[in-house]
């Protein structure tokens, strides 16, 4: 297929989209992060993050990331120079990097150039990324070396040795390593014969000119300069800070600066914690998605197995044989892969709902927020939400919450420092909001008082200086280290291990292995981890989970209930009851149009009869008037006499011109367009229509066809009709309502089922440990006591002391 398109243009990846690239990286560790997130999805159990110093390249230091993971093939190497190509983002869910471009991202952000070692089985690769080389070459495009060696043998694994001395040349050139043994001695660091060693040069420099990166202030961490005096937070400012809290269950040693990071488990670290219960509505569609995604993939994967097979079937050479029989072997692989996938995905199918975690930060107060982690990794932190919003409110503050999405409920950005669907992430912060209300009601703050509920932990300054540090008081420090449990981590087996109350007050140790526990019953690697149980919360009484339409119907059917009340309290009939009445007033109505337009008619015709007698009195009146006139002049031969003058007019006359005007006027006034009886009756069917339709909104055409036919059994049947289904619908409504109400109240009841359960067990336990201690009691004081007497350890405790 793609022979076809040959001749068509390409798209090409100019160097500046390098720098471009880098830039989505607003905050500096997210960066790191990226290369860290490598070395956890590599199965690493070590990572060492340290600096070397130098004085060839720009910031004086190189930033080296050496890891134990499984490492790379040349192969998987060569697939690094691609950008958006990554074997991560179909295989198991358990992988963070699923976009194929952190580690060029991340580590342009931090640097200019990178040099990456990695071995895997017989082959050691390095590969150098460099944008140096690129500028200082005038190259428009990125050129990435590539060496290969044989790790048994340290010869170069290459077939044209012209090519493999022009990308050594550019290697010892532009690296900082001059020479092909200097190159092979960075393999040695990686002493577990697999892993990963990255370095960074030519690190970033700030508008001022100083690097980005502080390696000197404290020499067993690494800080952001440019975050350290503007902001409170540590984990802005401090990559072992950061790190700590970079995963929700941390299985991997990280070792900054030859120093250990001390990983948190962070909901441990809080006072009284809490989780409650929140469904996401896109969680069960992003599943199906990924499942539909699943099947088709193993569908493709056992077509090319058929294809395969089906040609090895065929009469062919044994050299095609021999290759057709190696893409079989790699296609099963692949399939198998793809059903393990598959499987996984139906696996997550069952996961309908997160748990939002919510405690009390009493060691630093100040340091509060949300911290919202996808796929075990932290995407948001220090994220405010609710009543923490205002900063006038103190109740809100102090208090740290955590949530993890699965994978795919929401799609981390590009730098995977936000997510993408921003209106579901929204929806996730408003409920966290309601969920940190019930929370402060939970952990009864409120009666406490906040100002007194600090001072028993060493805030003495009440809420006038939030960020105080709290007092170093004995009995304050042991106040604190009492409500929170010691939870460390084995160095060996990499699993959580509880020390008891008295061991809370020391520091953790670099070094610490299961060995150590002082409890002799949990001092061995193969005991089984415990942590300590996160009790439920009560849920808001409110119902917070609904789509927006589901919400809508519910609207709906509460204005339907609430127009109902209000028509039987102002004693209306009910629609469908209704309209025989409006149809026979509307047949009065038009009786009683037709006999008003008559009266109208007959009082136009009188008006019009009496305005043409008159007219005909006026012109007689005047053709006399002439008549006379004429006779007078024949006598008349003069100038005209006064007296030979027309009179003047009378008030008869005058009086009569006026009434003429006068009905004239009355005439135009009382003029009415004609209207037939059938324009009428279609003018009233048209209002009777909007009548009809204002009482049934969705009204269909047989009930409007029977108003303009005027049978009003007909439509009186019709309207029964649509209401009665209108009535089973709105009672399907509230059925649906009640059904998700009541298996919303049996989850919830099965999940205190199961925590009286594990009470009831602890409470037979310490029962049955009681009773042991006093059969050994009885028995060191010498004093006969039946077993059946013994087991009873309530009575014997309520017994009299002067019978003992």
């Amino acid at each position: 297929m793609a022979e076809r398109y040959k001749c068509l243009s390409r798209a090409n990846l100019n160097l500046a989209y390098i720098h471009a690239n880098s830039t989505t990286h607003e905050f500096l560790f997210g960066a790191f992060a990226e290369i860290i997130d490598n070395s956890r999805d590599a199965n690493a159990s070590t990572l060492y993050i340290y600096s070397e110093p130098t004085r060839d390249f720009q910031g004086g230091q190189l930033l080296c990331f050496l890891d134990d993971g499984c490492g790379m093939t040349h192969r998987e190497a060569c697939d690094l120079i691609y950008f958006g190509r990554s074997s991560k983002r179909f295989t198991s869910s358990r992988f963070i990097g699923r976009y194929g471009n952190g580690l060029k991202s991340g580590s342009m952000r931090i640097g200019k150039d990178f040099i990456l070692f990695t071995m895997r089985e017989d082959c050691m690769t390095c590969l150098l990324f460099s944008q140096t080389f690129c500028e200082t070459e005038g190259l428009d495009e990125l050129i990435v070396p590539i060496l290969c060696w044989s790790q048994s043998t340290k010869k170069p694994l290459t077939e044209s040795s012209d090519i493999a001395d022009i990308q050594m040349s550019i290697l010892n050139r532009y690296s900082p390593f001059k020479t092909e043994q200097d190159l092979l001695k960075q393999f040695e660091y990686i002493y577990t014969g697999h892993g990963t060693l990255i370095i960074v040069y030519n690190l970033k420099l700030m508008s001022n000119s100083e690097p980005e990166l502080d390696f000197f202030t404290d020499i067993s961490d690494i800080i952001n300069a440019g975050m350290r005096d503007s902001d409170v937070y540590s984990e802005l400012w401090s990559l072992k800070a950061y790190i700590s809290v970079l995963y929700v269950d941390p299985r991997m040693k990280v070792f900054v600066q030859a120093t250990r990071v001390h990983n948190k488990q962070l909901i441990y670290s809080l006072y009284r914690p809490r989780m409650y219960l929140y469904k996401m509505p896109s969680l069960r569609t992003s599943v199906l998605r990924e499942i539909k995604n699943a099947e088709v993939a193993v569908k493709n994967a056992n077509l090319a197995v058929a294809d395969i097979e089906q040609k090895m079937a065929e009469h062919v050479s044994e050299k095609e044989l021999e290759v057709l029989h190696c893409l079989l072997i790699n296609n099963k692989k692949k399939l198998d892969e793809k059903c393990q996938i598959l499987k996984e995905k139906k696996r997550e199918k069952q996961l309908k709902h997160v748990y939002i975690k919510y405690g009390l930060n009493i060691e630093t107060r100040s340091q509060d927020g949300m911290f919202i982690y996808h796929n075990n990794r932290l995407i948001r932190m220090h994220e405010k939400v609710g009543r923490q919003l205002n900063k006038e409110l103190s109740t809100g503050a102090g208090v740290l919450g955590l949530v993890n999405i699965p994978s795919g409920a929401l799609i981390p950005s590009h730098n995977k420092q936000n997510f993408i669907n921003s209106q579901e992430y929204h929806k996730l912060l408003k409920h966290m909001g309601y969920f940190l209300d019930q929370f402060l009601k939970d952990s009864g703050i409120g009666e406490k008082g906040t100002v007194h509920f600090w001072n028993e932990f060493g805030y003495l300054s009440g809420l006038k200086d939030w960020f105080e540090v709290p007092s170093d008081a004995v009995h304050f420090i042991r106040r604190r280290a009492i409500e929170i449990p010691k939870i460390i981590q084995c160095d060996l087996c990499l699993n959580w291990r509880v020390l008891p109350s008295s061991a809370s007050t020391f520091d953790q140790p670099d070094n610490w292995t299961c060995a150590d526990h002082p409890d002799p019953t949990k001092n061995r690697c193969t005991e089984p981890e415990q942590l300590p149980a996160i009790p439920v919360g009560t849920l808001p009484r409110k119902p917070l989970q609904f789509t927006d339409k589901e919400k809508r119907l519910r609207d709906s059917v509460e204005r339907y209930k609430n127009k109902r009340l209000g028509s039987q309290k102002c004693n209306l009939t009910e629609p469908h009851l209704a309209v025989p009445a409006l149809l026979s007033i509307s047949s009065k109505k038009r009786k009683d149009e037709s006999s008003r337009t008559d009266i109208l008619s007959k009082r136009m015709a009188d008006s019009q009869k009496y305005k043409e007698s008159s007219q005909n009195r006026v012109v007689t009146r005047k053709h006399n008037r002439d008549r006379y006139r004429l006779n007078d002049s024949s006598i008349i031969t003069k100038g005209p006499h006064p007296s030979s003058r027309a009179p003047a007019p009378s008030a008869s006359s005058v009086s009569e011109n006026n009434v003429s005007k006068c009905i004239a006027e009355a005439g135009r006034t009382l003029e009415v367009p004609s209207c037939s009886r059938k324009e009428t009756e279609e003018k009233l069917k048209l209002t009777l229509g909007e009548v009809i339709s204002y009482f049934v909104p969705d009204c269909q055409l047989p009930i409007l066809e029977t108003i303009y036919k005027g049978d009003q059994a007909q439509l009186g049947s019709l309207v029964n009709d649509y209401f009665k289904e209108y009535e089973e619908n709105v009672l399907a409504v509230y059925l649906h309502a009640a059904n998700d109400h009541f298996e919303a109240k049996a989850e919830l009841n099965e999940l205190m089922g199961e925590a009286c359960e594990e009470q009831i067990k602890v409470v037979e336990q310490k029962i049955s440990a009681l009773s042991k201690k006093a059969a050994r009691i009885f028995k060191k004081l010498h004093i006969n006591v039946p077993e059946e007497s013994v087991l009873d350890t309530e009575r014997l405790l309520l017994q009299d002391q002067s019978e003992i």
